[in-house]
């Protein structure tokens, strides 16, 4: 029996001996993350600014399809060549889902002036960012507005000389330089240029103590208009 036992020893391969290690190895993986407040929000459709010149308005539309990542809209405005644009309205995003809405802005408060104006359209999103739809543009007539009470004087009658102007109209006036003559008897007896309300108010206080008794007519121009205060002036 050994000698058996000797002879299958010669015969079968001896047995390997495996060492287990423990694998230190880590199978990488390349993620795309987002940046954070990197939004792709969805274009304008037929953006238009409208001059109705029978109102004196101007009507900018324009259609957006909805996406919950857009907070609201808003429409900027310039009156000059330099596209100094400022926020004139705004409206809220009209629905969420991936329809179609059109949406529509009036302006009203043209310059009186008239002249090429200048729209925009900001889309702004729920994180802040923004982008803005393409510059339009219209060409407005001037608008001349006549018998139309803008300003007022106080006190009327007036004493010692303490004559002030302020509006009745805030949306007459909108920050022209403002030309003042006063006149009496048919004679100018001062006037000025005034870069605003507090400037022309500065000037009437520090200029009417000199003004005899009397009907006393304060011509106002400012922008396309004008008007003619009556104020009785008391000595």
């Amino acid at each position: 029996m050994a000698i058996l036992f000797l002879f299958l020893a010669i015969l079968l391969p001896s047995p390997k001996v495996v060492e287990l290690k423990e694998s230190t190895s880590i199978q990488n993986f390349d993620l795309e993350i987002p940046q954070p407040g990197i939004v792709l929000y969805f274009k304008f459709v037929e953006e238009k600014a409208d001059y109705i010149s029978k109102e004196g308005k101007v009507e900018i539309s324009w259609s957006s399809s909805g996406n919950p990542l857009i907070s609201h809209f808003e429409i900027e405005r310039s009156e000059d060549k330099n596209l100094d644009f400022k926020t004139i309205g705004t409206l809220p995003l009209q629905n969420w889902d991936e329809e179609m809405a059109d949406y529509r802005f009036e302006d009203s408060r043209l310059p009186l002036s008239g002249g090429r104006i200048y729209y925009r359209i900001k889309q702004i999103g729920s994180n802040g960012n923004f982008q803005y739809g393409k510059t339009l543009s219209v060409e407005v007539l001037p608008t001349l507005r006549n018998n139309e009470e803008v300003w007022r004087s106080f006190p009327n009658p007036v004493k010692n000389g303490n004559l002030q102007v302020d509006l009745l109209d805030n949306t007459g006036y909108r920050g022209e330089q403002i030309s003042i003559r006063v006149i009496q008897s048919g004679n100018v007896l001062m006037s000025r240029n005034c870069a605003d309300v507090k400037e022309l108010n500065d000037f009437l206080a520090n200029s009417f103590n000199n003004v005899s008794s009397g009907l006393i007519l304060v011509e106002l121009k400012w922008g396309m208009q004008a008007q003619y205060l009556k104020v009785w002036n008391l000595r």
